[in-house]
C-alpha cells in the first residue's frame, strides 16, 4: 500500500523514529498496519494499531550483540552449535529469536527471554 494510505498519526510516529528507513513497505493486515523496512542493511518490522500505538517490533541484530544469557541458553540446549542469526522482538515483553547451527548444517530456531529461559525450540 502507498504511504499516502497510512493514517498520518502512524506515518508520523514511524518517520520520527526511523528517519533513515529504506525499502519501506506498508501493509494493512487484520486491522493493524505493518511496515517492513531496512536501516543500515538491517531488517525491521513494526505493527501499529489504528491509533498509532506500536504493537510489535522486530529488529535484526548482530549475533555479537545478543545478551550472554540468551546466547548461553541456545548453545547449552544445542551443544556444538554456533549462533547464526538473531532478532530482538518487543511485543509487550522483550524476547530474542535466535538461530543456532551445527557443522552438519542442522538448524534450530529458539525464542529466549532476557533471563535465558527458552520459550520455544524448533528444528528448522
Amino acid at each position: 500500500m502507498s504511504p499516502k494510505e497510512v493514517p498520518s498519526v502512524i506515518l508520523n510516529n514511524f518517520q520520527t523514529k526511523f528517519r533513515n528507513a529504506e525499502d519501506v513497505e506498508w501493509k494493512l493486515k487484520n486491522g493493524y498496519y505493518k511496515v517492513e523496512f531496512e536501516v543500515a542493511h538491517r531488517d525491521y518490522e513494526i505493527k501499529y494499531d489504528t491509533k498509532g500505538a506500536m504493537l510489535y517490533y522486530e529488529e535484526e541484530m548482530d549475533t555479537s550483540a545478543v545478551p550472554q544469557t540468551v546466547r548461553a541458553a541456545g548453545l547449552t540446549r544445542h551443544p556444538g552449535t554456533v549462533l547464526h542469526e538473531a532478532k530482538k522482538i518487543e511485543a509487550g515483553t522483550v524476547t530474542y529469536k535466535i538461530e543456532v547451527k551445527n557443522n552438519a548444517g542442522e538448524e534450530w530456531d529458539l525464542v529466549v527471554d532476557p533471563t535465558g529461559k527458552i520459550i520455544s525450540d524448533k528444528r528448522d
